[in-house]
């Protein structure tokens, strides 16, 4: 919605996402301190280019690791 609550190097890394196929959003409170960006594993091609373009702009990854639970899908 462009409503300038979020850094613009944020809002670049989501539209960044948005770009190469994945789906993003800045998260934060008040002031887009995380983004949070979502590809399919089998996306290596376009996961490489986000991560370029995220170093480019300075923005630090946070690895995080999703466990799947009991019935969800792998």
């Amino acid at each position: 919605m462009r409503l300038g609550i979020f850094t613009e190097r944020l809002t670049a890394l989501c539209d960044a996402a948005e770009a190469v196929g994945g789906a993003a959003k800045p998260s934060g409170a008040g002031g887009g301190d995380c983004g949070i960006a979502s590809l399919g594993a089998r996306a290596t091609d376009e996961i490489a280019q986000l991560e370029a373009t995220r170093d480019a702009l300075g923005v630090l990854p946070m690895p995080i690791e999703v466990t799947p639970t009991n019935g969800s899908a792998e």
